[in-house]
Protein backbone atom coordinates (compact mmCIF):
# COMPACT_ATOMS: atom_id res chain seq x y z
CA UNK A 1 0.00 0.00 0.00
CA UNK A 2 1.09 3.53 -0.47
CA UNK A 3 1.28 6.16 2.08
CA UNK A 4 2.45 9.50 1.60
CA UNK A 5 4.80 8.51 -0.98
CA UNK A 6 6.25 5.69 1.39
CA UNK A 7 5.13 1.96 0.47
CA UNK A 8 4.18 -0.16 3.68
CA UNK A 9 3.05 -3.53 4.42
CA UNK A 10 -0.30 -5.01 3.46
CA UNK A 11 -0.87 -5.97 7.70
CA UNK A 12 -2.16 -3.43 10.18
CA UNK A 13 -2.18 -4.07 13.18
CA UNK A 14 -6.02 -4.34 13.97
CA UNK A 15 -5.98 -0.99 16.71
CA UNK A 16 -4.48 1.03 14.02
CA UNK A 17 -7.94 0.21 11.90
CA UNK A 18 -10.93 2.40 12.76
CA UNK A 19 -13.78 0.65 12.28
CA UNK A 20 -16.89 2.83 10.81
CA UNK A 21 -20.65 2.61 9.48
CA UNK A 22 -19.10 0.55 6.58
CA UNK A 23 -16.26 -1.38 8.23
CA UNK A 24 -18.19 -4.94 7.84
CA UNK A 25 -18.08 -4.11 3.92
CA UNK A 26 -14.86 -2.79 4.06
CA UNK A 27 -13.40 -6.38 5.92
CA UNK A 28 -15.15 -8.63 3.31
CA UNK A 29 -13.20 -6.14 -0.03
CA UNK A 30 -9.87 -6.75 2.24
CA UNK A 31 -10.78 -10.62 2.48
CA UNK A 32 -11.80 -10.98 -1.20
CA UNK A 33 -8.47 -8.86 -2.53
CA UNK A 34 -6.10 -11.09 -0.55
CA UNK A 35 -7.59 -14.26 -1.74
CA UNK A 36 -7.17 -12.83 -5.50
CA UNK A 37 -3.41 -11.46 -4.83
CA UNK A 38 -0.99 -14.33 -4.32
CA UNK A 39 1.80 -11.73 -3.01
CA UNK A 40 -0.85 -10.24 -0.96
CA UNK A 41 0.07 -6.37 -1.41
CA UNK A 42 -3.07 -4.08 -0.94
CA UNK A 43 -3.85 -1.94 -3.88
CA UNK A 44 -5.04 1.98 -3.38
CA UNK A 45 -7.42 2.63 -5.34
CA UNK A 46 -6.61 4.76 -8.52
CA UNK A 47 -8.09 8.39 -6.96
CA UNK A 48 -6.29 7.75 -3.53
CA UNK A 49 -2.63 7.14 -5.06
CA UNK A 50 -0.23 9.74 -4.78
CA UNK A 51 2.75 10.54 -6.91
CA UNK A 52 5.69 9.05 -5.68
CA UNK A 53 8.52 12.08 -6.84
CA UNK A 54 11.43 10.20 -8.70
CA UNK A 55 14.79 11.57 -9.02
CA UNK A 56 15.57 12.79 -12.26
CA UNK A 57 18.24 10.84 -12.95
CA UNK A 58 16.10 7.80 -12.05
CA UNK A 59 13.71 8.94 -14.76
CA UNK A 60 13.60 7.19 -18.23
CA UNK A 61 13.55 9.22 -21.36
CA UNK A 62 11.23 9.46 -23.86
CA UNK A 63 12.93 7.24 -27.25
CA UNK A 64 14.76 10.11 -29.18
CA UNK A 65 14.30 10.24 -32.67
CA UNK A 66 16.73 8.20 -35.03
CA UNK A 67 19.95 10.58 -35.46
CA UNK A 68 19.00 13.01 -32.49
CA UNK A 69 20.04 11.86 -29.37
CA UNK A 70 17.65 13.03 -26.15
CA UNK A 71 19.04 16.21 -24.34
CA UNK A 72 18.73 15.93 -20.57
CA UNK A 73 16.01 18.51 -18.89
CA UNK A 74 17.98 20.75 -16.65
CA UNK A 75 16.75 22.13 -13.43
CA UNK A 76 16.87 26.09 -12.75
CA UNK A 77 19.61 25.88 -10.86
CA UNK A 78 22.00 23.59 -13.35
CA UNK A 79 20.52 26.26 -16.28
CA UNK A 80 21.85 29.21 -14.29
CA UNK A 81 25.00 27.35 -13.55
CA UNK A 82 25.47 26.56 -17.05
CA UNK A 83 24.89 30.23 -18.28
CA UNK A 84 27.62 31.45 -15.31
CA UNK A 85 30.13 28.92 -16.76
CA UNK A 86 29.13 29.82 -20.64
CA UNK A 87 29.93 33.89 -19.63
CA UNK A 88 32.97 33.11 -17.46
CA UNK A 89 34.48 31.13 -21.22
CA UNK A 90 33.56 34.23 -23.89
CA UNK A 91 34.95 36.71 -20.95
CA UNK A 92 38.19 35.28 -21.70
CA UNK A 93 38.09 36.78 -25.19
CA UNK A 94 37.68 39.95 -26.58
CA UNK A 95 37.52 41.77 -29.89
CA UNK A 96 40.70 43.23 -30.67
CA UNK A 97 42.94 40.66 -29.24
CA UNK A 98 45.07 38.44 -31.20
CA UNK A 99 44.66 35.14 -31.16
CA UNK A 100 46.81 31.71 -32.12
CA UNK A 101 44.46 28.45 -32.12
CA UNK A 102 46.63 25.56 -32.36
CA UNK A 103 45.48 21.47 -32.88
CA UNK A 104 42.28 22.64 -34.16
CA UNK A 105 40.39 19.65 -35.86
CA UNK A 106 37.25 20.26 -37.86
CA UNK A 107 37.60 24.40 -37.05
CA UNK A 108 34.14 24.43 -35.79
CA UNK A 109 36.03 25.80 -32.43
CA UNK A 110 37.74 28.76 -34.90
CA UNK A 111 34.35 29.62 -36.51
CA UNK A 112 32.58 29.63 -33.32
CA UNK A 113 35.12 31.85 -31.41
CA UNK A 114 34.81 34.15 -34.81
CA UNK A 115 31.12 34.68 -34.44
CA UNK A 116 31.14 35.27 -30.63
CA UNK A 117 33.45 38.16 -31.15
CA UNK A 118 32.14 39.97 -34.27
CA UNK A 119 30.88 43.46 -32.93
CA UNK A 120 28.59 45.64 -35.19
CA UNK A 121 30.94 45.66 -38.70
CA UNK A 122 34.12 44.83 -37.46
CA UNK A 123 34.72 40.73 -38.62
CA UNK A 124 35.20 38.84 -35.42
CA UNK A 125 38.52 36.86 -37.28
CA UNK A 126 40.36 39.71 -38.44
CA UNK A 127 43.40 39.27 -35.86
CA UNK A 128 42.89 35.07 -35.09
CA UNK A 129 44.89 32.46 -36.81
CA UNK A 130 43.64 28.85 -36.68
CA UNK A 131 46.06 26.16 -37.04
CA UNK A 132 45.85 22.22 -37.23
CA UNK A 133 48.86 19.96 -37.51
CA UNK A 134 47.15 17.84 -40.51
CA UNK A 135 48.34 18.72 -44.04
CA UNK A 136 45.46 19.85 -46.53
CA UNK A 137 45.02 16.99 -47.79
CA UNK A 138 44.78 14.67 -44.12
CA UNK A 139 42.18 17.57 -42.98
CA UNK A 140 39.90 16.77 -45.39
CA UNK A 141 40.11 13.09 -45.54
CA UNK A 142 39.30 13.20 -41.08
CA UNK A 143 36.81 15.93 -41.69
CA UNK A 144 34.74 16.10 -44.04
CA UNK A 145 33.69 19.48 -43.10
CA UNK A 146 36.55 21.32 -42.33
CA UNK A 147 37.30 22.65 -46.23
CA UNK A 148 33.57 24.43 -45.88
CA UNK A 149 34.48 25.92 -42.30
CA UNK A 150 37.58 26.94 -43.55
CA UNK A 151 36.25 29.10 -46.36
CA UNK A 152 33.88 30.56 -44.01
CA UNK A 153 36.40 31.72 -41.41
CA UNK A 154 38.69 33.27 -44.67
CA UNK A 155 35.76 34.70 -46.16
CA UNK A 156 32.89 35.53 -43.94
CA UNK A 157 35.08 36.20 -41.01
CA UNK A 158 38.27 37.39 -42.22
CA UNK A 159 40.38 34.96 -40.26
CA UNK A 160 43.83 33.45 -41.04
CA UNK A 161 43.52 29.44 -41.01
CA UNK A 162 46.68 27.45 -41.96
CA UNK A 163 47.43 23.65 -42.14
CA UNK A 164 50.92 21.67 -41.13
CA UNK A 165 51.61 23.60 -38.15
CA UNK A 166 53.19 21.47 -35.02
CA UNK A 167 51.76 23.06 -32.03
CA UNK A 168 55.28 22.35 -30.40
CA UNK A 169 57.38 24.52 -33.03
CA UNK A 170 55.34 27.43 -33.42
CA UNK A 171 58.16 30.07 -32.90
CA UNK A 172 59.67 28.61 -36.36
CA UNK A 173 56.53 30.85 -38.22
CA UNK A 174 58.69 34.09 -38.14
CA UNK A 175 55.77 36.25 -37.72
CA UNK A 176 54.43 34.51 -34.76
CA UNK A 177 56.83 35.42 -32.35
CA UNK A 178 55.93 37.73 -29.57
CA UNK A 179 52.87 38.26 -31.65
CA UNK A 180 49.46 37.09 -29.60
CA UNK A 181 47.42 37.91 -26.71
CA UNK A 182 45.91 34.65 -26.38
CA UNK A 183 47.29 31.06 -27.48
CA UNK A 184 44.68 28.67 -27.07
CA UNK A 185 45.20 25.05 -27.34
CA UNK A 186 41.61 23.05 -26.75
CA UNK A 187 41.57 19.40 -26.22
CA UNK A 188 45.32 18.15 -27.13
CA UNK A 189 46.18 14.50 -27.94
CA UNK A 190 48.51 12.41 -29.86
CA UNK A 191 46.42 10.42 -31.63
CA UNK A 192 48.04 7.12 -30.78
CA UNK A 193 47.05 3.84 -28.96
CA UNK A 194 46.75 4.75 -25.39
CA UNK A 195 47.08 0.54 -24.83
CA UNK A 196 50.39 1.12 -22.91
CA UNK A 197 48.76 3.77 -20.18
CA UNK A 198 52.42 4.56 -19.18
CA UNK A 199 53.84 5.39 -21.92
CA UNK A 200 51.26 7.64 -23.13
CA UNK A 201 51.21 9.42 -19.95
CA UNK A 202 55.09 10.24 -20.34
CA UNK A 203 54.14 10.85 -24.55
CA UNK A 204 51.25 13.71 -23.67
CA UNK A 205 53.36 15.07 -20.38
CA UNK A 206 56.06 15.71 -23.35
CA UNK A 207 54.04 17.04 -26.05
CA UNK A 208 52.93 19.37 -23.51
CA UNK A 209 55.97 20.83 -22.27
CA UNK A 210 57.30 21.06 -25.68
CA UNK A 211 54.30 22.97 -26.82
CA UNK A 212 54.51 25.43 -23.64
CA UNK A 213 58.46 26.39 -24.07
CA UNK A 214 56.95 27.42 -27.64
CA UNK A 215 53.64 29.08 -26.94
CA UNK A 216 55.71 31.53 -24.33
CA UNK A 217 58.19 32.39 -26.97
CA UNK A 218 54.90 33.79 -29.33
CA UNK A 219 52.83 35.56 -26.37
CA UNK A 220 52.60 39.28 -26.93
CA UNK A 221 54.40 41.79 -23.94
CA UNK A 222 50.57 42.55 -23.00
CA UNK A 223 50.41 42.22 -19.38
CA UNK A 224 47.12 39.87 -19.57
CA UNK A 225 49.18 38.10 -22.14
CA UNK A 226 47.85 33.93 -21.62
CA UNK A 227 48.26 30.53 -22.76
CA UNK A 228 45.06 28.49 -22.49
CA UNK A 229 44.55 24.93 -22.51
CA UNK A 230 41.23 22.74 -22.61
CA UNK A 231 41.44 19.27 -21.16
CA UNK A 232 38.72 16.41 -20.20
CA UNK A 233 37.84 15.64 -16.67
CA UNK A 234 39.37 12.51 -15.25
CA UNK A 235 41.94 10.22 -16.86
CA UNK A 236 43.75 9.90 -18.93
CA UNK A 237 44.11 13.63 -18.88
CA UNK A 238 44.58 13.78 -15.01
CA UNK A 239 47.65 12.01 -15.01
CA UNK A 240 49.34 14.36 -17.63
CA UNK A 241 49.81 16.42 -14.67
CA UNK A 242 49.34 19.87 -16.48
CA UNK A 243 50.13 22.26 -14.04
CA UNK A 244 53.52 21.03 -13.01
CA UNK A 245 54.37 20.10 -16.56
CA UNK A 246 53.81 24.07 -17.34
CA UNK A 247 55.55 25.03 -14.25
CA UNK A 248 58.87 22.98 -15.42
CA UNK A 249 58.71 24.26 -18.83
CA UNK A 250 57.57 28.33 -18.23
CA UNK A 251 59.14 29.44 -14.63
CA UNK A 252 58.35 32.76 -15.51
CA UNK A 253 55.01 31.78 -15.73
CA UNK A 254 52.50 30.15 -13.50
CA UNK A 255 48.90 29.29 -13.62
CA UNK A 256 46.44 31.56 -12.50
CA UNK A 257 42.77 30.23 -12.52
CA UNK A 258 40.58 26.90 -13.98
CA UNK A 259 37.94 27.29 -15.21
CA UNK A 260 34.84 25.12 -16.73
CA UNK A 261 34.39 24.38 -20.34
CA UNK A 262 31.24 26.61 -21.40
CA UNK A 263 29.76 24.24 -24.16
CA UNK A 264 26.83 26.27 -24.89
CA UNK A 265 29.33 29.04 -25.68
CA UNK A 266 30.32 28.11 -28.44
CA UNK A 267 27.17 27.39 -30.58
CA UNK A 268 28.40 25.16 -33.48
CA UNK A 269 31.53 23.52 -32.11
CA UNK A 270 31.69 19.61 -32.29
CA UNK A 271 34.42 18.11 -30.34
CA UNK A 272 36.24 15.62 -32.78
CA UNK A 273 39.14 13.06 -32.46
CA UNK A 274 42.81 13.51 -34.00
CA UNK A 275 42.13 10.14 -35.61
CA UNK A 276 39.27 11.93 -37.50
CA UNK A 277 36.08 11.69 -37.23
CA UNK A 278 33.97 8.44 -38.54
CA UNK A 279 30.61 7.94 -37.48
CA UNK A 280 30.85 4.10 -36.91
CA UNK A 281 33.07 4.97 -34.07
CA UNK A 282 32.92 8.47 -33.02
CA UNK A 283 30.35 9.95 -31.13
CA UNK A 284 28.92 13.16 -32.42
CA UNK A 285 28.96 16.52 -31.36
CA UNK A 286 30.11 17.01 -27.28
CA UNK A 287 29.44 13.49 -26.20
CA UNK A 288 32.29 12.66 -25.35
CA UNK A 289 33.13 15.54 -22.89
CA UNK A 290 29.65 14.65 -21.25
CA UNK A 291 32.10 14.33 -17.97
CA UNK A 292 32.89 18.11 -18.54
CA UNK A 293 36.27 19.72 -18.97
CA UNK A 294 38.11 22.90 -17.96
CA UNK A 295 40.21 25.46 -19.28
CA UNK A 296 43.67 26.11 -17.58
CA UNK A 297 44.66 30.22 -17.63
CA UNK A 298 48.56 30.53 -17.62
CA UNK A 299 50.47 33.80 -17.26
CA UNK A 300 53.28 35.46 -16.38
CA UNK A 301 53.99 36.06 -12.66
CA UNK A 302 54.30 39.23 -12.92
CA UNK A 303 50.42 39.49 -13.73
CA UNK A 304 50.16 38.14 -10.89
CA UNK A 305 51.28 40.49 -7.78
CA UNK A 306 51.36 39.05 -4.40
CA UNK A 307 49.72 35.38 -5.68
CA UNK A 308 51.63 32.59 -4.16
CA UNK A 309 51.67 29.39 -5.80
CA UNK A 310 50.47 26.27 -3.53
CA UNK A 311 53.83 24.45 -2.01
CA UNK A 312 55.38 28.08 -1.79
Amino acid sequence: MQKGGKIIGTKLKAAHVKAGPNATVKRQRRRDKKRCDSKKVAAVPATEAKEVKVPKAMKVQPKAKAGKPEEPKLSKKELKMAAGFERRHRALYDVGQKVLLVGEGNFSFARALCANLCEGDKKGGENVYATCHDSEADLDKKYSDAAALRKELEDEFNATTLTSVDARRIHNIKEFRGHFQRIIWNFPHMGGNDADVEQSIRDHKALLIDFFKDAEKCLSEDEDAAIHVALKEGEPCKSWKIVQSFRAACPDMDLKEVRPFGFGAWPGYEFRRTAGFDSRHSKKDRAELAKGAKIYVFVRKAAMPGKKRKGD
